[in-house]
């Protein structure tokens, strides 16, 4: 069951340059290591990686380690329960090969494993969610049997792209679209950017 929550701007502002440094102080990250321990102990920053879902303003849910009605485990779920609107988030490495791995006598590498392993998660996720949306339990935890739901998997470096596989890691993430769910997909340098971006764009308001 999600949890009640306040967020805080400022706060987030301050744990959003933490983010930045973390980024900065590492060429790769481990999951269990780096990312999930940063995120737990940084509630504002956990609940601005929704920043982009169009449908949440208010971030006033969220849960670590969310378990999805006993099956599955979310890494990180974000809601605003106003508008019955929930991100659903995974995590992976930051690591060089975490997002394409190269092979031989081919020009352009695969997806990785470990790509594959965490957007079938959320899949797996929406499947889930949809068998259980009329269910006392879903308006327990989610307000109502109508509430959408949003995936996001945060996953590799930047640095570690060519220009070639962003525009393949942003394609699938734009134009993939699971039972009328978009996935969508970020390094986590791509996601601290977003959010100081619109950190930035806020300040000026």
């Amino acid at each position: 069951m999600l949890e009640d929550f306040k967020f805080d701007f400022e706060q987030c502002k301050q744990e959003v340059k933490e983010f930045g440094e973390l980024l900065q102080s590492k060429e790769e990250l481990s999951e269990r290591s780096d990312i999930l321990p940063f995120f737990k102990k940084h509630l504002h920053v956990s609940a601005f990686v929704a920043n982009n879902v169009p449908t949440m303003t208010n971030y006033d849910r969220i849960k670590h380690e969310s378990q999805l009605f006993g099956d599955f485990q979310a890494d990180l779920v974000v809601g605003d329960s106003k508008r019955h609107s929930y991100c659903f988030i995974e995590f992976e490495d930051g690591k060089q090969d975490s997002i394409f791995k190269s092979k031989k006598k081919r020009k352009s590498p695969e997806w990785s494993s470990k790509f594959e392993h965490g957007y079938s998660q959320i899949i797996d996720w929406f499947w889930k969610l949809d068998d259980m949306k009329k269910t006392d339990a879903a308006r327990r935890d989610f307000g109502n049997s109508t509430f959408s739901a949003h995936g996001m998997l945060v996953i590799g470096r930047s640095n570690n792209l060519s220009r070639p596989n962003k525009e393949r890691l942003q394609w699938r993430s734009n134009k993939v679209i699971v039972d009328s769910h978009s996935i969508v997909c970020l390094t986590f340098d791509m996601l601290y950017e977003d959010m100081q971006d619109k950190i930035d764009l806020r300040g000026t308001i």
